[in-house]
Protein backbone atom coordinates (compact mmCIF):
# COMPACT_ATOMS: atom_id res chain seq x y z
CA UNK A 1 0.00 0.00 0.00
CA UNK A 2 1.14 3.51 -0.69
CA UNK A 3 0.37 7.21 -0.57
CA UNK A 4 -1.01 9.16 -3.51
CA UNK A 5 0.32 12.72 -3.70
CA UNK A 6 -1.73 15.21 -5.68
CA UNK A 7 -0.54 18.66 -6.67
CA UNK A 8 2.98 17.42 -7.49
CA UNK A 9 3.56 20.00 -10.20
CA UNK A 10 2.88 22.82 -7.72
CA UNK A 11 4.91 24.08 -4.78
CA UNK A 12 3.18 22.28 -1.92
CA UNK A 13 2.63 18.92 -3.61
CA UNK A 14 6.23 18.85 -4.76
CA UNK A 15 7.48 19.60 -1.23
CA UNK A 16 5.29 16.80 0.14
CA UNK A 17 6.76 14.41 -2.43
CA UNK A 18 10.30 15.52 -1.55
CA UNK A 19 9.67 14.92 2.16
CA UNK A 20 8.19 11.49 1.50
CA UNK A 21 11.13 10.66 -0.75
CA UNK A 22 13.58 11.75 1.96
CA UNK A 23 11.82 9.42 4.40
CA UNK A 24 11.84 6.57 1.87
CA UNK A 25 8.06 6.28 2.03
CA UNK A 26 6.19 4.36 -0.64
CA UNK A 27 4.21 6.88 -2.69
CA UNK A 28 3.11 7.79 -6.18
CA UNK A 29 2.45 11.22 -7.66
CA UNK A 30 -0.81 11.76 -9.52
CA UNK A 31 -0.25 14.03 -12.53
CA UNK A 32 -2.21 14.88 -15.66
CA UNK A 33 0.72 14.20 -17.97
CA UNK A 34 2.89 11.26 -16.86
CA UNK A 35 5.19 11.52 -19.87
CA UNK A 36 5.99 15.17 -19.18
CA UNK A 37 6.56 14.60 -15.44
CA UNK A 38 8.77 11.56 -16.10
CA UNK A 39 10.78 13.52 -18.66
CA UNK A 40 11.32 16.37 -16.22
CA UNK A 41 12.01 14.37 -13.04
CA UNK A 42 13.34 11.06 -14.36
CA UNK A 43 13.21 8.10 -12.01
CA UNK A 44 13.31 10.15 -8.79
CA UNK A 45 9.52 9.85 -8.49
CA UNK A 46 6.84 7.40 -9.60
CA UNK A 47 3.89 8.84 -11.49
CA UNK A 48 0.36 7.80 -12.30
CA UNK A 49 -2.12 9.53 -14.53
CA UNK A 50 -4.72 11.50 -12.60
CA UNK A 51 -6.99 14.15 -14.03
CA UNK A 52 -9.81 15.30 -11.76
CA UNK A 53 -11.89 16.24 -14.80
CA UNK A 54 -11.57 12.70 -16.22
CA UNK A 55 -13.05 9.97 -13.97
CA UNK A 56 -11.57 7.27 -16.23
CA UNK A 57 -8.18 8.06 -14.61
CA UNK A 58 -9.38 7.48 -11.03
CA UNK A 59 -9.31 3.67 -10.83
CA UNK A 60 -5.72 3.27 -11.96
CA UNK A 61 -4.51 6.20 -9.85
CA UNK A 62 -6.07 4.66 -6.73
CA UNK A 63 -4.66 1.13 -7.16
CA UNK A 64 -2.79 0.10 -4.03
CA UNK A 65 -3.35 3.48 -2.36
CA UNK A 66 -4.38 3.67 1.28
CA UNK A 67 -3.52 7.32 1.99
CA UNK A 68 -3.84 10.51 -0.04
CA UNK A 69 -2.34 13.98 0.20
CA UNK A 70 -5.14 15.86 -1.51
CA UNK A 71 -5.29 19.36 -2.89
CA UNK A 72 -8.39 20.71 -4.58
CA UNK A 73 -7.35 21.03 -8.20
CA UNK A 74 -7.64 24.18 -10.27
CA UNK A 75 -9.85 24.19 -13.32
CA UNK A 76 -13.40 23.64 -14.44
CA UNK A 77 -15.56 20.54 -14.60
CA UNK A 78 -13.77 18.80 -11.74
CA UNK A 79 -15.26 15.47 -10.64
CA UNK A 80 -13.91 15.90 -7.11
CA UNK A 81 -16.88 14.30 -5.33
CA UNK A 82 -16.69 11.28 -7.59
CA UNK A 83 -12.97 10.96 -6.85
CA UNK A 84 -13.65 10.96 -3.10
CA UNK A 85 -16.32 8.25 -3.48
CA UNK A 86 -13.99 6.14 -5.62
CA UNK A 87 -11.17 6.57 -3.11
CA UNK A 88 -13.39 5.32 -0.32
CA UNK A 89 -14.54 2.36 -2.43
CA UNK A 90 -10.90 1.56 -3.28
CA UNK A 91 -10.02 1.25 0.42
CA UNK A 92 -8.35 4.60 1.06
CA UNK A 93 -8.48 5.07 4.83
CA UNK A 94 -6.66 8.36 5.38
CA UNK A 95 -6.78 11.67 3.51
CA UNK A 96 -4.79 14.77 4.35
CA UNK A 97 -6.61 17.63 2.63
CA UNK A 98 -5.05 21.02 2.03
CA UNK A 99 -8.06 23.27 2.17
CA UNK A 100 -6.37 26.65 1.81
CA UNK A 101 -3.88 27.46 -0.90
CA UNK A 102 -2.68 30.74 -2.38
CA UNK A 103 -3.61 32.40 0.90
CA UNK A 104 -1.31 35.31 0.08
CA UNK A 105 -3.91 36.40 -2.49
CA UNK A 106 -7.00 36.05 -0.29
CA UNK A 107 -7.30 38.90 2.22
CA UNK A 108 -10.65 37.56 3.52
CA UNK A 109 -8.89 34.54 5.10
CA UNK A 110 -7.44 35.10 8.55
CA UNK A 111 -4.06 33.61 7.52
CA UNK A 112 -3.52 36.47 5.07
CA UNK A 113 -0.83 38.97 6.05
CA UNK A 114 -0.50 42.41 4.53
CA UNK A 115 2.94 43.22 3.21
CA UNK A 116 4.33 46.44 4.61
Amino acid sequence: MSILVTGFTGKVGFQVAQALNDHQAKFVCGVRNVEKASSEYGSRYDFTGLDFSDPSTFTEALKGVEKIFLMYPPGDQMEFDQFIHRAKAAGVNHIVYLSVKDVQFMPFIHHFKWKS
